[in-house]
């Protein structure tokens, strides 16, 4: 597999029209992610895979140091990919199943890559939600997959597949771990929710093999001895268990803390068998003598997925010795790589953009910095001040401070919070302070010349002080929650939505009339004001008004009559973001509309996933936070 890594990915120039122009790329970051599965290629070393939570798969062609996205198994971006493996015999194949949690319950399939993971089709058991998968090393046409109904095997390389546990037997169902022993491949063992099975006639016949291990223990992960038949490590939520006779008696393990014991990874490094590797939801644990002694490695707090051990020459990166190094999947964190056995780990993101955006903000000043709000990220916060190109963390405290939305005011960043109130940033501590006595959660501001505007859960709120004290403005003989408020630079006009409909104030909040969409709008749940035109988001698509509200027309002609995401306004671009996937331009106010082609779209059209949006200053970028592969910038001039 050879893999080409730009520093901006060009994804697909986007030509409607000579005047729609557009060339979308993906930011260099922030890096991370969540890993789910990582598998190496036995054949070719320092090539090693890596599957996500929503069906991406990436690669790497240098033991982990740098990523490329490749391509998605299935077209389900719910799809998690649990478990891949590389073809023992000569790595052309690689092998992945998923599951997925949709509205129809759970599902999943078994997929098969032949170009190194760019391209995949299913390789069977669609409709199967699978959490295993493993192949036989003595024989390597068996391969076995384990789901919520049970184990599967095919013995001719994926083409067809066999249920081998009984249909209606719940206790050999919900399979997490599968391992073949490595000197006889018709011995299969399989961990469940509910303690280990064991089968010596390829699935004929099985037994419950859980003497010594307490009982109702998920059996997260499975490792066969590679140098000593009869012995192997299971993981469960009890603990670690050995076996020295093939699952007939185990032996649970000391040294990891009862609080680490959901062990999600255990590997063992067949060049040095007493090396174990145990991926943790508090860390990475370490054992060089057969488990009878561990170590933490990472801190307390990290929770490990996927672990890989390559092995090989060291020519992929530039030297001759022979090298072992460990790839460790984390959450938030992504990758991390020891070339000590653990000893020291560092991270290994580069390529690795897998994060899920919920707020972007670009700042009028300076070189026009740009703030990204991220979804169970190590470091939420970040910031860049050269276009996406780099970014730090902002604010050392945004993990625990829980961070809504971060938004550019006239005063500086400031940060909605999920608590309510609100938070500025204090660029020389890096760090956010709460800022006044505001407690009620804020859904929008909006600004004038000389007032900040808040719709909050109490009602609509205003500041003449930056943020500081706020005060109510009545609109009603009762508080209501208001979703969207938007005014213009004098202060005059206000327009507000609220779970009552849309109330509007022409003489700066000092009396206020009613208004509606109509029931076909199913409501409003944002207003959006652009030059002389009031757009408001509703379920059943955008409305617009030329005459400050007063009367509305549904904005068609290309845009889809379904949910809105988000908009953002470019000089005399307009663009919006639908909830069910796409973005699309408007070059005439919003008259006719066209969809942007961002690569991003899966064969059933879901992937074009961009939840918020944002344009530069300068009108010549625009900025996608998408679903889950980071930020997206779009070249306008």
């Amino acid at each position: 597999m050879h893999l080409i890594r730009p520093v901006l990915a060009a994804l697909v120039c986007c030509v409607v029209t000579p005047a729609l122009f557009c060339q979308i790329f993906q930011a260099p970051g922030p890096t991370g992610g969540d890993v789910r599965s990582l598998a190496a290629d036995p054949i070719h070393p320092g090539t090693v895979y890596l599957g996500t939570a929503d069906g991406h798969v990436f690669g790497s062609t240098d033991a982990g140091e740098h990523w490329i996205r490749l391509g998605r198994a299935g077209d389900d971006t719910s799809a998690v990919v649990s478990g891949l493996i590389v073809d023992e015999r000569d790595g052309a194949s690689v092998f992945a199943t998923t599951w997925t949690r949709g509205k129809n319950g759970e599902s999943g399939a078994v997929y098969l890559s032949q170009d190194g993971g760019r391209s995949w089709r299913s390789a069977g058991l669609n409709g199967h939600a699978l959490r295993a998968l493993a192949q036989a090393p003595s024989d390597p046409n068996l391969i076995a997959a384990g789901g919520l109904d049970g184990v599967f095997l095919s013995r001719d390389h994926g083409a067809n597949w066999k249920r081998i546990t009984p249909e209606d037997y719940a206790e050999l169902g919900n399979v997490d771990s599968l391992a073949f022993d490595p000197f006889d491949a018709s011995v299969l063992y399989a961990g469940t929710f509910h303690l280990p099975w064991k089968t010596k006639d390829g699935g004929e016949h099985w037994i419950a093999i859980h003497d010594g291990m307490l009982d109702d223990s998920d059996v997260l992960s499975l490792a066969a001895d590679a140098e000593t038949p009869g012995r192997i490590l299971a993981s469960a939520c009890s603990g670690i268990y050995s076996s020295d006779s093939g699952g007939g008696q185990w032996t649970k393990i000391a040294g990891i803390p009862y609080s680490s014991r959901r062990t999600y990874a255990l590997r063992q490094d067949w060049h040095a068998p007493q090396n174990l590797y145990a991926g943790t939801n508090e860390g990475l644990w370490l054992s060089k003598d057969g488990g009878q002694s561990w170590n933490r490695a990472t801190p307390a707090d990290w929770t490990i997925s996927a672990i890989a051990i390559v092995y090989g020459n060291a020519g992929a990166r530039g030297g001759e010795s022979s090298y072992r190094r460990i790839i460790v999947g984390a959450e938030q964190q992504g990758i991390l790589l020891s070339d000590d056995g653990g000893a020291h780990l560092r991270r290994a993101n580069d390529g690795f953009v897998h994060q899920r955006v919920v707020s972007i903000a670009a700042a009028e000043s300076g070189s026009h910095p740009l703030a990204v709000l991220m979804e169970d990220a190590e470091s939420p916060a970040q910031i860049s001040e050269d276009g996406g190109n780099t970014w730090r963390a902002m604010g050392r405290n945004a993990g625990g401070l829980g961070l809504a939305e971060i938004i550019a005011t006239p005063d500086g960043w400031r940060a909605t919070l999920l608590s309510g109130g609100l938070a500025r940033f204090d660029r020389g501590a890096n760090a956010w302070v709460r800022q006044g006595s505001l407690g009620s959660k804020i859904q929008e501001l909006a600004f004038s010349r000389t007032a900040w505007y808040a719709a909050t859960d109490d009602g609509l709120l205003v500041s003449k002080n930056n943020g500081a004290t706020w005060s109510k403005i009545p609109f009603g003989p009762e508080d209501v929650p208001v979703r969207s408020v938007q005014a213009n630079a004098d202060g005059t006009a206000i327009r507000v939505a609220s779970s009552r409909g849309m109330v509007y104030s022409d003489d700066a909040g000092q009396t206020w009339t009613w208004h509606d969409l109509g029931l076909q709008s199913g409501g409003v749940l944002r207003l959006i004001w652009r030059d002389d035109t009031l757009l408001a988001f509703s379920p059943s698509g955008v409305f617009s008004s030329r005459d400050r509200g007063r009367n509305w027309a549904k904005v068609e002609q290309g845009l889809p009559g379904s949910q809105p995401a988000d908009a953002a306004f470019a000089g005399s671009r307009w663009l919006v973001s639908m909830r069910s996937g796409g973005v699309y331009q408007s070059s005439d106010a919003g008259n006719s509309w066209t969809r942007v082609r961002t690569g991003e779209r899966g064969a059933d059209g879901a992937g074009d996933d961009f939840p918020v949006l944002t344009a530069s200053p300068d009108g010549g970028q625009l900025y996608l936070g998408s679903a889950n592969d980071g930020i997206f910038v779009m070249d306008l001039r």
